[in-house]
This record gives C-alpha cells, structure tokens and sequence, in this order.
C-alpha cells in the first residue's frame, strides 16, 4: 500500500508544483506582489517551490514508511514529514531570498516562516500522498436456482457439480454433498436449463464451471471435475469438451 500511495504521489506532484508555482506568481503573497514584477515573481516561486518540494517530497516518504510511525493516521505521518522538512526548506527561502532581496530575512522570521511552510507542506503533501481509495468488493456471484433444485432436499448447496444416472435415480453430486433423486436422467438436464453444463456421455452430465481438464488413457476418455473425480466421455459429446478443454493424454 506504502508503494502505491507513493506512485499515485508521482503523477499528482507535477500538477500540485504548477499550482503552487502559478497561483504563488499570480497572487504574490509574502510581499513578493509588491517587490518583483511577474516574471521575476516566476522564477523567484519557481526556485524556491522546487528545493521545498524537492525536501518536502524526501521527509514525507520517510515519514510513511518508517516503521516506528505505521501506528499514526497517514495525514500524522505527512505531517510530522512535512514539520521536519521544514527546517532545511527555511534554509532555501534564506538563500533564494537573501539573493533576490536587499534586505534578506531577519532571524526573528524564522519560526514564522518555519510554521508557513510546515502548513503548506501538510496541505500538500496530504492532496499528493493521499491514499488510493479501496475499490468496492466486488458483490458475490449469486448461485443459479433451476426447476430440478426444488428436488433437492431444503438447504442442500446449490452449486451442483455434476449429474450422474443411478439405476431409476439421479445422483447429484454439489460442492458438499451427494443426493439421490429419483427422476429420469433427461427430465433432468431439461430442468437444469439454466445451469450452464455439458453433456459428457448417455450417464453423465458435468457443469460448465467445474470442468477441469480432458484426458485420455488408452481409449477412453475421461472429464476431470473440480473436486478430483473423473467422469467418463463418449465420443459423441468428445467434440464438444475438445472445444473448451485441452487434450491429455495419460
């Protein structure tokens, strides 16, 4: 998560550094409207915007991946980053200021400027840092009803895995359990209309999803189900789970 907070940072640095840089020059705040026309207001926020981004950017990744602050809310941590960044940012306003300006900055300016700069760093680095949001859990697949699970006893599973003929009864085999219904093999099928599935020989019916793979010893052919078992094919229903599945030979 650390990772991705810190890539999804990346691509929404830019846009933050032209605001910043944009809306400073435009504005002029800190009395810089009144001391440099707006090209020179340009390069002074230009400057002075990217070595503070520059620390910004180093104290608050340190501050989300340290170990001994993973317990504090993510805005702490950027916080506590941008207050310690801060400190060495002070220098560059010092150096880009006492270059452009006469007069430099008096030391008595410095936990102003200190505190200005820690606040405009939060602010930032909380809109840059700002955890991607979780994606929505996806809603669980409802199980399909067909008219033959109203043979199956009352909260038998619904996900049924295959069919199988039993003399006069149907052997219904679900993720669970076994049952026997006694109903005719093609009455069956008909009911499990709904239920995507495959016919694999005149005894034998599997569903869609639960097929594995196809395999073949000697000259028999045989489905291999989600659960492990096997379940013989007849080569009239061969060409039809040859489209889906991949060919084994044993």
């Amino acid at each position: 998560m650390r990772e991705k907070v810190i890539e999804l940072a990346t691509d929404r640095k830019i846009l933050i550094f032209l605001i910043l840089v944009i809306g400073f020059t435009i504005l002029g705040p800190f009395g810089t409207y009144e001391l440099f026309d707006p090209w020179a207001r340009l390069v002074f926020w230009s400057v002075v915007i990217t070595g503070i981004g520059a620390l910004m950017h180093f104290g608050i990744v340190l501050a989300l991946k340290g170990a001994g602050l993973q317990s504090l809310p993510w805005p702490v941590r950027i916080a506590i980053g941008a207050m310690v960044a801060a400190v060495p940012s002070v220098g560059v306003v010092i150096f880009v200021t006492a270059f452009m300006f006469e007069t430099g900055v008096s030391p008595g300016a410095f936990p102003v400027i200190w505190l200005q700069v820690a606040v405009i760093g939060t602010l930032a680095g909380i809109v840059e840092y700002k955890p991607p949001s979780a994606p929505p859990e996806p809603e669980p697949e409802r199980p399909v009803t067909t008219r033959f699970h109203k043979r199956l006893p009352e909260g038998a599973p619904h996900d049924i895995v295959s069919l199988s003929m039993n003399d006069h009864y149907v052997e219904v085999t679900t993720t669970e359990e076994q049952h026997l219904v006694l109903v005719r093999f093609s009455d069956a099928l008909d009911e499990l209309d709904e239920l995507d599935g495959l016919r694999l020989h005149r005894s034998h019916w599997a569903a869609r999803a639960h097929l594995r793979s196809l395999i073949k010893r000697g000259r028999q052919l045989r489905a291999v189900l989600s659960d492990g078992r096997e379940l013989p094919v007849s080569n009239s229903y061969a060409g039809q789970l040859q489209d889906i599945l991949e060919l084994e030979e044993v």
